[in-house]
């Protein structure tokens, strides 16, 4: 409990609250975040990394269907 709270601590203020709340209600945030719900920060951080990963994924590889569409843009 003490770690999952540390790590909450650390990453307050990075927009987290707003993304757990899209998940989780707004009364069990701060339990989470706090550490003192370890089942629902366990499945917080999980989804987060998650969701994370998609996203670096996506800008790595961009979707194959932008890629169409710029190469219709190419005057031969």
């Amino acid at each position: 409990m003490n770690a999952v709270g540390a790590i909450f601590h650390l990453m307050r203020g990075s927009g987290i609250e707003e993304a757990m709340m899209e998940v989780y209600g707004e009364n069990t945030v701060p339990h989470i975040m706090s550490g003192k719900a370890i089942a629902g920060a366990l499945r917080a951080i999980n989804l987060l990394d998650s969701s994370l990963h998609i996203k670096l994924l996506e800008f790595l590889q961009p979707v194959e269907a932008d890629a169409a569409d710029n190469d219709d843009n190419i005057v031969p």
